[in-house]
């Protein structure tokens, strides 16, 4: 089950900077949220578009070029 608190801490992250689903995970984890909490709300995220590793990837390519 995805907590409140979870869901704020990934939108806050988010409002910062742009994270790939890896980034978005590992620093939830570190946060110690649950791995089974953690994989569902990214995938939310994701199917909502607040989180794509495709576009993520394609503004860290043109910051590096």
């Amino acid at each position: 089950m995805v907590t409140a608190n979870a869901k704020s801490t990934l939108l806050r992250l988010l409002a910062r900077t742009e994270l790939a689903s890896f980034q978005a995970k590992k620093k939830l984890l570190e946060r110690d949220f649950a791995p089974e909490e953690v994989d569902p709300l990214i995938a939310d995220f994701q199917s909502k578009g607040f989180i794509d590793d495709r576009r993520w990837l394609e503004a860290r390519v043109r910051t590096l070029v």
